[in-house]
């Protein structure tokens, strides 16, 4: 919407994309993302070059990485399917709390991980000691 509108107490506009551009921009984006070497491609390949089949590990590196792309191409033209409707439903009162909600989800995820890094840790200092 390129129209301000209201959420909770403040007044503010969402940002608009040329359709166009989203779907040439995801493309080229999951296209990217799938063609990025992986570990578990490198192992795939090590594997196929000490069975002596080196060929087949590079079809296989490269099958993996445009499958990859493929479904991150996938997932973005999805994702943009579905955001017509979410800022058809952030414009509802409903909507609007969970706009607050998604707000803070970043801070929640981060926390999240750090305790769950420092649990590893402790576990592992546990385990030494």
């Amino acid at each position: 919407h390129s129209d301000g509108h209201p959420h909770g107490a403040g007044t503010h506009t969402h940002a608009t994309l040329d359709p166009s551009a989203g779907w040439r921009s995801m493309f080229v984006m999951g296209f990217a993302g799938g063609m990025v070497p992986s570990p578990s491609a490198l192992v795939v390949l090590l594997g196929a070059i000490a069975l002596g089949r080196t060929w087949l590990g590079v079809i296989l590196v490269i099958a993996y990485g445009l499958g990859m792309a493929l479904s991150l191409v996938a997932a973005g033209f999805l994702l943009l399917r579905v955001r017509a409707r979410l800022d058809r439903y952030l414009d509802t009162s409903r909507g609007a709390r969970a706009a607050h909600l998604m707000v803070r989800a970043p801070l929640v995820t981060a926390v999240l991980v750090i305790a769950g890094g420092v649990w590893i840790a402790a576990r592992a200092a546990i385990q030494i000691g």
